[in-house]
Formats: structure tokens, sequence, C-alpha cells
């Protein structure tokens, strides 16, 4: 998934990558600054940053948040899940509720201690009633989020790492022409993913248990 992104949010981009440069090594050069005037579009966007050094988990928070409030939807595209107990239990009670809730994940990730710790999770939830989606033809690296009238595009996983312990950015989208335009996209991937979990067997099972465990630094 990639994007082009102009106007005036690119500032609030430049200031964020700014303040966490600085907190993480040495001062920048120069500040990022525009080359010229620049003109606000069509698009309603807003940057939300997260990392440890914020007082407060907005991406997280306001992730949840989108999940509660939902009428429709929520189809979220994720290389990594292993969530929150918040994000859990939200995306649970969405589709207990008949909310139509899709979880794409890649076949098999780069990172095979995060594919057991997250068995158990993408069970749970498809009994739950959430569409759990397996995308094979090649690794799945996107994140994204698609609700009824906003989508989420950005830098975060779908885990507890991503959404509170790193530095991450995640721009918040409400214009209906560009929703729509990744929902196309999501519906494109999820064409050619394969839906339902696997069985496992009871030795899967004991490996899944003993790496979520460590879910929270995976």
């Amino acid at each position: 998934l990639s994007y082009t992104i102009e106007g005036p949010v690119v500032q609030r981009f430049a200031e964020v990558f700014e303040a966490d440069w600085r907190k993480e090594g040495e001062p920048a050069a120069g500040p990022i600054s525009p080359t010229g005037p620049v003109a606000g579009g069509e698009t309603l966007a807003q940057l939300v940053p997260s990392g440890p050094d914020l007082p407060h988990d907005g991406l997280h928070d306001g992730l949840v948040h989108a999940i509660h409030t939902a009428r429709q939807r929520v189809w979220i595209a994720t290389p990594y899940f292993l969530p929150s107990d918040q994000l859990y239990y939200a995306l649970a009670t969405a589709a207990r509720l008949g909310r139509d809730v899709r979880l794409m994940v890649p076949a098999r990730s780069n990172q095979r201690i995060a594919d057991f710790a997250r068995g158990a999770y993408l069970r749970d939830l498809e009994e739950a009633g959430v569409r759990v989606l397996r995308y094979g033809p090649r690794m799945l690296h996107a994140k994204a989020v698609v609700f009824d009238e906003l989508a989420i595009i950005g830098s975060a996983n779908i885990d507890v790492r991503s959404m509170l312990l790193n530095f991450e950015t995640a721009l918040v989208v409400y214009d209906a022409q560009t929703v729509a335009k990744i929902a196309d996209w999501y519906a494109g991937l999820a064409s050619a993913a394969k839906e339902g979990t696997k069985p496992a067997t009871l030795t899967r099972r004991l490996a899944e248990a003993t790496f979520r465990l460590g879910a929270p630094i995976l």
C-alpha cells in the first residue's frame, strides 16, 4: 500500500519526524519546511503520532474507540497481529454485534514466532464472528483499517509493541472518496486470500501459548 501525501498535513509529519529524531539521536541538520506555499486539498486528514514519550496512547485508544463506534464494517490489514486486551475485546464485541469485521494477515509472515503467538487470537476471534483472511501470494506488510466513513493508514502494526512502545505515525482519512479507494484496495487483496484459520494440533497450541506470553515484546 503506497500513497503520496500533499498539503498542510505534510508539515505535521515533518514536525513529528524532527521531534522523534531529536529524542533518539543528533539534532536534525535543519528544519524541514515547505519549499513554497502549501495549499489545502479536498481531503480531510489527521496525523496521529504515538510513542512511549507521549502522555496518552492516542493511536491505540482512537482505534479502540473507532471499533466500538463502527456501525457497518471494521476491515483490518496488518502483517503482525498481537493485540492488546482492549483491541481484542473490541473486535470480538463488534463481530458479535453483527458488524462486518475482517482481519487480513499474511498466511506466513517473516516472523515465525509472531505467527505462532497470533494463532489463538485468530481462532478465538473467528469463533466470535470475525472473518480471518490469510493472504498468501506474497508477504503482506500493509497496515490499514477501514471503517464506515474513515480509514487509518500508517506505520503501526496491530500489536502491543507497535501500538504502545514504538514510535509510530498514522494518518486518519475522513474523505469518502479516499476511504472508498482504500476499501477497494482491501477488497482486491481479500479476493486473493484464503478465509479461515487452520486446525491446530496440541503441540502447536502449546507452542502458541508459550509464545503468546511474550506478545508485548514481539
